[in-house]
């Protein structure tokens, strides 16, 4: 209600009860369905809202379809003057629906200000209110003089002509599965600047972790330079070792500068260029090369850093923006260093060798350089994350990484806050909602460029049944890490929630091409393949399961083949039966299998004893559409309780389709995208 009153996005107000929207030197009277979008949207800032919610909401159970939607967010964006492809207003989640990027303030939260008296007396278009047409203050022609706000003739044409033309334009790209327009977007802002991926031109493939960490050190180091925006989402495929022209690159992305280079290493020399390139007219700013070895690693990193500093800081302090802020961390050892940049990217391949590996390299690290918090930071979070791809044990790792943040600090390392998104993760995985969620706040107020967080945040959201705010999170760290295969999973999950099948395909795929090992998160690559109904490549799978598991492999053909003909599904329980009494499946397949096969008293059996014992569980499976039957079962509330989630949602507000009273916890189908009262 309070928004309805009146809100404040950006530069502009919105009167949602007059239909209109005001800036200084003009208000602008909207359709009432476009306002009640855009209503809609400020409801739930940064959330993404689906075309099934905005449809429901603004237009009830009238049939409409999609374009009425497209064309009512084509004539906002051309109203507030918005991009869709920089977005300051509203982002296209295609296929999916919108989100408000723009902050939101409601009018009436700073009484006595002008916005607050405009909220009681909205600025007149010329129109009356409804209700009011016959009062006398009403001219006939719905034409009220006021000069202040009516702009010169000529100039309202041209405008007129302008916003006809982005109207135009907005509905091909918003239309459901259209391509981008190709229209030159304005020139990008002078604070936005793209780091692409170095490249790597050493003989040996394996170099490709130093080019990977000079890169993402380079971005952090920028990030650190007051106002200026660092898109790390330049790191996407399409333009790793691009040939593209940087024109080209720059209006794709919106940014004004990219900086690109090379990496070669040989015989333990180091080789590496970096230029800045001024994307409006496609010409080299800044460059330059440094021949160092291979123990002058980080210097050469700082040394990137300041040469593109030096030419960008001009332009930034014409705008009042400060100098880059040094580390207050130290100068790192050099084999310390160059053991870190190899672990972060073992780390990220997120497979149990890989993980292991990135263990025994920081141990060697911390050995060498113990005062540094990052070594710390890394080697506990591997610790915390290899229960998720191993047989580790869960609690056993989660101690040991608060055991090595302990050290680290007792050793004098600066760990500080940056050990809060840690503490989150473990706290999610001990299904400590309430306390997560806190440290999930707290931790990405201290690094809001960490694509970690935001990515163990969406898992966070879709535990607790809410896929939408899954995705957001999903997209905002495929935003500021776009290479990473684990960014690329967790993304590919956050569409799988939202039954967007083949972009979940596809990511899975993106994912594995970066290097995501095909075991290494199998759960919900299996549910794609089985919705894609391609069992040769589920039981593909499942046979690559069970041998590095060294489990028996000759229930899997009985399983495939109940789900192509559910006749086979006697032959397909009788295998599982007795695998499972040999203790040669993992639980969480298990559960998965007795799932698909409609057993649900034993899925039910399966899962209590999972929660009973805090093993690794698959929670947000609890609300994919293949659990539907499942939420059915009289002990699932019993189930959410001992999970704790009934005592999140006491907290933050139940979901509309899942209830408590006096018989217990009561839920149904949440369908494709769960709504709360948060």
């Amino acid at each position: 209600m309070e928004l309805e009153r009146g809100f404040r996005i950006g530069h502009w107000e919105v009167y949602p009860l007059r239909n209109v929207v005001s800036r200084a030197e003009a208000s602008l009277r909207l359709e009432g369905k476009a306002i009640q979008v855009l209503l809609v949207l400020a409801q739930h800032p940064g959330e993404v809202v689906t075309r099934r919610m905005l449809l429901e909401q603004v237009w009830a159970d009238r049939p409409v379809t999609d374009e009425v939607l497209s064309r009512c967010v084509s004539l906002l964006r051309a109203t507030l003057g918005d991009d869709p492809k920089d977005p300051a207003y509203i982002q296209t989640i295609p296929r999916i629906g919108y989100r408000l990027v723009a902050n939101v303030r409601p009018l009436s939260s700073a009484p006595g200000t002008a916005a607050d008296s405009a909220a009681a007396q909205p600025p007149s278009t010329g129109e009356p209110a409804p209700g009011d047409r016959n009062t006398p203050s009403a001219p006939v022609t719905g034409i009220t003089p006021r000069h202040d706000i009516v702009l010169p003739a000529v100039l309202a044409f041209v405008l007129i002509l302008a916003a006809a033309a982005l109207v135009v334009d907005r509905l091909r790209q918003d239309a459901p599965g259209a391509a981008a327009s190709a229209t030159t977007p304005a020139r990008a802002p002078d604070d936005a600047i793209a780091v692409l991926p170095l490249r790597n031109l050493s003989a040996d493939p394996d170099d490709e972790y130093f080019a990977d960490g000079l890169t993402d050190e380079l971005i952090s180091r920028l990030s650190g330079l007051e106002g200026l925006k660092v898109i790390a989402r330049t790191t996407a495929l399409g333009f790793k070792g691009t040939a593209e022209d940087a024109r080209s690159i720059g209006q794709k992305l919106g940014v004004s500068h990219l900086v690109t280079g090379t990496v070669k290493i040989s015989d333990a020399r180091l080789r590496v260029t970096v230029q800045l390139v001024e994307t409006d007219r496609g010409i080299e700013v800044a460059s330059d090369a440094y021949d160092a070895t291979i123990a002058d690693a980080f210097a050469v990193q700082r040394g990137m850093s300041e040469v593109i500093v030096a030419a960008l800081l001009p332009m930034l302090q014409s705008h009042g923006r400060g100098a880059l802020q040094e580390s207050d961390a130290g100068t790192p050892d050099a084999r310390a260093y160059l053991l870190l940049l190899r672990a972060r990217h073992l780390i990220k391949r997120r497979e149990e060798r890989s993980i292991r590996r990135a263990i025994g390299l920081l141990e060697e690290a911390v050995a060498i350089d113990p005062g540094q918090a990052q070594l710390y930071l890394a080697i506990a979070k591997a610790h915390a994350v290899l229960p998720y791809y191993s047989a580790a044990p869960k609690e056993e790792m989660f101690l040991q990484a608060e055991r090595i943040l302990a050290i680290g600090l007792a050793n004098g390392a600066p760990i500080g806050d940056a050990a809060e998104g840690l503490a989150a993760f473990i706290a999610l995985g001990r299904w400590n909602w309430l306390e997560a969620d806190q440290s999930f706040g707290r931790a990405l107020a201290a690094e809001p460029s960490d694509a970690d967080l935001y990515q163990w945040r969406s898992e966070f959201y879709a535990s607790v049944g809410r896929p939408d705010l899954s995705l957001t999170h999903a997209i905002r760290a495929s935003e500021l890490d776009a290479l990473s295969p684990v960014v690329n999973d967790r993304l590919a999950v956050a569409y799988l929630w939202l039954d967007e099948d083949e972009r979940a395909q596809q990511l899975f795929q993106d994912a594995s091409l970066l290097g995501f090992g095909i075991t290494a998160n199998p759960g919900a690559y299996l549910i794609s393949l089985l919705r894609a109904a391609e069992y040769a490549r589920a039981a593909e799978l499942l046979h690559a399961i069970q041998r590095m598991l060294g489990g028996p492999t000759d229930w899997i053909d009985p399983f495939m083949g109940a789900q192509a003909d559910p006749a086979r599904r006697p032959e397909a329980v009788a295998a599982l039966n007795d695998v499972a009494a040999a203790g040669g499946i993992d639980p969480r397949f298990l559960f998965g299998a007795w799932i698909y096969l409609d057993e649900l008293d034993r899925a039910m059996a399966l899962a209590e004893h999972m929660a009973a014992t805090m093993r690794v569980f698959d929670v947000e499976f609890l609300f994919a559409r293949e659990t539907r039957k499942f939420r059915g079962h009289p002990r699932f509330g019993a189930l959410l309780s001992a999970i704790g989630i009934d005592r999140y949602w006491d907290a933050v507000g139940w979901p509309g389709w899942c209830r408590r009273d006096e018989s217990g916890i009561a839920c149904g189908d949440p369908g494709p995208v769960v709504s709360s009262s948060r």
